[in-house]
């Protein structure tokens, strides 16, 4: 790329940025092209690819567009302030990963309660999923007990959620 310009649709193409956000960049002034073409395209070079993968990367750790360009700005960063970026991002992700999990583990609990049924009625499925979602949501604080019924997982649990759905399906019926 030595010389040669990338226009900004080339760039975002390149790097996975957004069209959207490479405006908004230099509207900010975080990511400013070196230059333009008639109409008033943007133009970016070698640098500029460079400066927007410094900006990923700052961003991929946590960091602010602020905190982003004043890095960039000053060109150093305390190891402190990066190690602590780099711990609370893995703290998220972490965080979201349990979530993901427990999603995960709430689809398998719809799926057992579901089965051996070939129709179900849409507006109860939904009724009883919410009901029993709005239950561990509000009663989170008993799951943590080992033996409570409450734990989503446990075997007592799933028999008694498809007791209930059953009750409401042969009601309905």
């Amino acid at each position: 790329m030595s010389g040669k310009m990338l226009t900004i649709g080339q760039l975002a193409k390149r790097t996975g940025v957004t069209i959207r956000t490479l405006r908004y960049y230099d509207t900010i002034g975080l990511l400013i092209p070196t230059d333009y073409k008639e109409g008033g395209h943007r133009l970016y070079n070698l640098n500029d690819l460079l400066r927007l993968q410094q900006i990923q990367s700052l961003k991929f750790i946590g960091f602010s567009l602020k905190d982003i360009a004043d890095l960039l700005e000053s060109h150093y960063i305390e190891e402190q302030q990066l190690i602590h970026s780099i711990t609370f991002k893995k703290r998220e992700l972490i965080a979201e990963q349990e979530r993901i999990r427990q999603t995960i583990d709430q689809l398998d609990h719809m799926k057992t309660i579901i089965s051996g049924y070939e129709i179900i009625d849409v507006k109860l499925f939904c009724f009883i999923i919410h009901s029993i979602l709005f239950e561990e949501e509000n009663l989170n604080e008993y799951s943590q007990v080992k033996d409570s019924i409450h734990n989503f997982r446990s075997e007592e649990r799933v028999n008694l959620d498809k007791e209930y759905f059953s009750l409401f399906i042969t009601s309905v019926a």
